[in-house]
């Protein structure tokens, strides 16, 4: 689930979630401990991080399809974890893992290298819905003999999906409780407690803040170059109208940011009255 930049949810950054992309991966980077805890609990063994990225590119030719990783992380044993927040049921989750390992391998075996080189990686998905329809709160997939399961390929690779729309009695209390904090419940337990926490302290970081709004910004000036190709290109009526309301949507959370009506149309471009219609248009029914 992985687009350019770190997805934004069309919400002020001081509400702002542990499930929005961007302070999912600033709790997860600031706050190594708490991502060696998501990561025992989700694995059910004990994990020692190295490094913790977030929003890692992977960029491995001009003309081919980059990815760009939510929490990219590296054990004490060179073993790689890849940690997607993922809040969108797509059809296309476990192909995309598929690419998202590809990747992995393709940038950690240097030039020449030896494939004995490549080290396990994970690639984990946090979902607050069932991906799979099983009921499960946690389904683990590795590769295996199709005429003799009990032979393992063994090739250091796995992908994970933790789905707290699960309903079966399949996993620990805490593992439950940290997936029922993933869905919006109050945290009862340590772990989501820790991690509530860091949200809020997060929520207070100015710094954090005046990037979210940048983002924010960025994704108005995409929205303004789309909307010249498309008109360009001679779109339908429907679709502008839909520009329109996204890109009112877009201003109405600078505003809500802090951002005065005067700031936003010196950064945009955008005619003062233009935005502030666009701004009542995106508030006039809530």
């Amino acid at each position: 689930m992985t687009s350019n930049h770190i997805r934004l949810r069309g919400k002020p950054y001081e509400e702002l979630t542990f499930t929005d992309d961007f302070m999912f991966c600033k709790v997860m980077q600031s706050n190594p401990k708490l991502c060696e805890r998501v990561l025992s609990l989700a694995t059910g063994r004990e994990v020692r991080l190295a490094s913790i990225e977030n929003q890692k590119s992977i960029e491995i030719t001009a003309d081919a399809r980059g990815v760009r990783l939510d929490v990219y992380a590296v054990g004490e044993e060179g073993n790689i974890f890849d940690v997607e927040m993922q809040t969108t049921d797509r059809p296309d989750l476990a192909r995309r893992a598929r690419y998202y390992q590809g990747m992995i391998d393709l940038n950690a075996l240097t030039r020449g290298g030896d494939y004995r080189e490549l080290k396990d990686s994970l690639v984990v998905f946090i979902c607050p819905f069932d991906e799979f329809g099983y009921g499960l709160h946690r389904y683990t997939f590795a590769k295996r003999c199709t005429e003799d399961e009990s032979l393992a390929l063994g090739d250091g690779t796995g992908i994970l999906f933790l789905c707290a729309g699960g309903d079966a009695d399949d996993v620990s209390p805490e593992l439950a409780a940290f997936l029922r904090y993933i869905v919006g419940e109050t945290p009862i337990d340590e772990l989501s407690c820790d991690l509530d926490r860091a949200v809020r302290d997060a929520r207070q970081h100015e710094e954090w803040r005046d990037e979210y709004m940048s983002l924010l910004l960025r994704d108005l000036e995409k929205f303004e170059e789309g909307r010249k190709e498309g008109l360009e290109q001679g779109l339908e009526q429907g679709l502008e109208q839909g520009r329109e309301q996204e890109r009112a949507q877009i201003i109405g959370d600078l505003l809500r940011g802090g951002l005065a009506v005067e700031e936003i149309a010196r950064l945009t471009g955008l005619p003062i009255e233009d935005i502030s219609e666009l701004a009542t248009a995106d508030t006039g029914d809530k």
